[in-house]
């Protein structure tokens, strides 16, 4: 791991989140968001550090770097509103897209775009049928951040997108369990699901690729 990127990067991605986070959730959502600004800005900066770590002084840092600030704001959203709005969904796909296809073009790492594409449909998709056969448990914004972690964890691999998404439905397991012992939840009880899902592409990240295909026995 490249720890001599990943500082700087962590610090940048705390200082834009709290800085630009309030106003970012507030356009996403159409409302004043008061978030813990604590949770987001330590998201932010264990993102930050992560794909700067993992990834260094790559093309690819670019869309990785925004991604760990706009999943940082959605954390804090869900948190507060138990919702991950479209508009800032939509905008991390796009950003996404457009800066993955840039680093492609720069690096020459067309199959790693095509992968990432793939992956980000598969994991829509996946979510898509969970949505509809348990409405319950998901939320249409669960389903659309899926397909943006899908496209950056396929960027790095399948084996990296197959741990980030089951570690993230192991942690809102976990979590969900944990509120039911403490007395805090009951079955009818929704817990927001897009901190768990962005802790295991965090996960996943921080192991990379040829460690995630090792735990998966690869």
């Amino acid at each position: 791991m490249q720890v001599w990127v990943g500082v700087p990067v962590a610090v940048a991605a705390a200082v834009v989140a709290v800085l630009a986070g309030p106003r970012a959730a507030r356009w996403a959502s159409g409302i004043e968001v008061r978030f813990p600004a604590i949770v987001v800005a330590a998201t932010a900066a264990v993102g930050g550090f992560v794909v700067g770590a993992t990834l260094g002084l790559t093309p690819a840092l670019a869309a990785f770097g925004v991604l760990s600030v706009g999943a940082a704001v959605l954390v804090g959203i869900d948190l507060r509103l138990h919702r991950l709005p479209d508009r800032l969904t939509s905008s991390l796909a796009a950003s996404g897209l457009a800066l993955l296809a840039v680093a492609a073009s720069i690096d020459g790492a067309w199959p790693a775009y095509g992968r990432a594409l793939l992956g980000g449909f598969t994991l829509l998709a996946t979510y898509l049928l969970l949505f509809l056969a348990a409405r319950s448990g998901l939320g249409a914004g669960d389903v659309k951040l899926a397909g943006v972690l899908g496209l950056h964890l396929g960027w790095l691999g399948w084996p990296a997108l197959v741990v980030g998404a089951l570690a993230g439905v192991l942690a809102g397991g976990l979590l969900g369990l944990a509120l039911l012992a403490a007395g805090r939840a009951t079955m009818a009880t929704r817990v927001p699901f897009g901190p768990s899902m962005v802790a295991g592409a965090l996960l996943a990240l921080a192991l990379g690729n040829d460690a995630a295909a090792a735990l998966l026995g690869g």
